[in-house]
């Protein structure tokens, strides 16, 4: 576990060649050793990038392939989605076929499920307009990200707690490489 300078949070298995960030909107980016990027939205969004093209896939389905050296924009076949409505709580179900799962809530609390089992909590705004998010894996630390405007908040100690506790060799690392705990 490191947090970079930025403010993000970087989280890599020890032994694994592979990684992930979260930045301050609660975006998970999944770096791979290729050079493969795969970036997973709270809404359901996700975006593969490789070789100078990036395919994004909206939660509903729909895609396109970008040349990021042209800038060049290609239709893509959409993935088939399904969604629901439980007529008793209100709670909108959409999933699609590529494992993403979103659930949405009247209260505007989302939970998304992405293919690899990233979850990503989406709690409604409050009365001063902050967003809270929280991101879960099996695999890493749980990340609990508050926004308001433009800042990003941390939980303080309980987060730093939680990250070591989960981390592998029970340490966080700050950007330059310090023990945190």
């Amino acid at each position: 576990i490191q947090i970079l300078p930025h403010g993000e949070i970087a989280q890599k298995l020890i032994g694994d060649s592979e990684h992930r960030i979260i930045n301050s909107k609660a975006t998970v980016i999944k770096c791979y050793e290729d050079g493969k990027r795969r970036i997973l939205y709270s809404n359901g969004n996700v975006c593969e990038i490789k070789n100078n093209k990036a395919i994004n896939t909206n939660n509903r389905g729909n895609c396109v392939e970008k040349d990021l050296t042209t800038g060049e924009i290609t239709p893509l076949k959409p993935i088939p989605i399904t969604v629901q409505t439980d007529t008793e709580s209100q709670c909108k179900t959409l999933i699609r076929e590529d494992g993403v799962l979103n659930l949405k809530y009247p209260n505007n609390t989302s939970l998304t499920i992405h293919e690899d089992t990233t979850k990503i909590y989406t709690y409604a705004k409050d009365d001063n307009d902050n967003v809270h998010y929280l991101i879960e894996h099996n695999d890493f630390a749980t990340v609990n990200v508050y926004v308001s405007g433009d800042k990003r908040e941390y939980e303080g100690d309980v987060l730093l707690t939680e990250l070591a506790r989960k981390s592998i060799d029970g340490i966080v690392y700050s950007a330059d490489g310090k023990e945190v705990i």
